[in-house]
């Protein structure tokens, strides 16, 4: 029996979509490293809820909607955070990498 590649091209898909789930991790104030979810449609949704068009939140961003999506790729792996304690975890030093870790 012939082999196509097509079998071994579906597991190598399989494997980098595996791969490419996994979050990007950030070290915070209190000295911990926290996985952050991949950006999701639901989480769109709920930063439109809360900010109006997401599209044109995630260009020109506030503080408040920095710190939303911080909370909203936080929360998924920790469930117990809250929005107002990833605004005390994330301190100046943080700050130059915000735009990498909320896209």
């Amino acid at each position: 029996m012939a082999d196509s590649g097509e079998n071994r091209n579906q597991d190598t898909k399989g494997q980098g979509l595996a791969r490419g789930d996994k979050g990007k991790k950030i070290l915070l104030a209190d000295g911990n490293e926290y996985e952050l979810s991949p950006l999701t449609l639901n989480m769109l949704c709920e930063l439109e809820d809360k900010f109006g068009d997401a599209i044109e939140v995630l260009q020109e961003p506030t503080m408040k909607a920095i710190r939303f999506i911080l909370y909203l790729k936080l929360k998924t792996k920790y469930p117990i955070i809250t929005e107002e304690k990833v605004g005390e975890l994330v301190t100046e030093e943080i700050f130059s990498r915000l735009g990498e870790i909320i896209t």
